[in-house]
């Protein structure tokens, strides 16, 4: 009964690699098929990756995402609200690049409170054709524009 899927902790086959060698190939494996068993039943089914935007380099995870979205592209990689090293920005940057390239919507989450990093983040990530979102760490609430955190 669901339209789509957003996949939040795909990241996590970097935490596993010394028991799992493996684990970034049973990832991008894992999510392929479940893109192709949910599209089985629904063609239209929606799949949103969550980070991990360096899986996309598979073509099998290319073909099995819809979208992607990236947390903490521009700032607070460390969960704080401090810029991110230009060399961990241009990573990502380079990954979500192709994302866009190839035709499917990139989403960022930024999460900050100041007005300043807040605009800084958004025009960012608008310059890159990106889609943003600027919102509070604490997920229980919804930013809404006009709305202050």
């Amino acid at each position: 009964g669901f339209d789509g899927i957003y996949l939040d902790r795909v990241d996590v086959y970097a935490e596993v690699g010394k028991q799992c060698p493996d684990a970034e190939r049973k990832m991008v494996e894992f999510v392929a098929r479940l893109a192709a068993h949910a599209r089985k039943r629904d063609p239209h089914f929606i799949v949103i990756l969550q980070n991990a935007e360096e899986l996309v380099r598979h073509a099998k995870m290319m073909d099995a995402i819809d979208a992607i979205a990236k947390e903490d592209l521009f700032y607070g990689a460390d969960h704080s609200q401090n810029a991110n090293s230009a060399g961990t920005v241009a990573e990502s940057l380079g990954h979500l690049k192709a994302v866009k390239a190839a035709g499917r919507p990139v989403f960022v989450v930024d999460y900050l409170t100041g007005e300043q990093k807040k605009a800084d983040a958004k025009r960012r990530i608008g310059e890159q054709g990106f889609i943003p979102y600027i919102a509070p760490r604490d997920l229980g609430k919804l930013w809404l524009p006009g709305k202050d955190f």
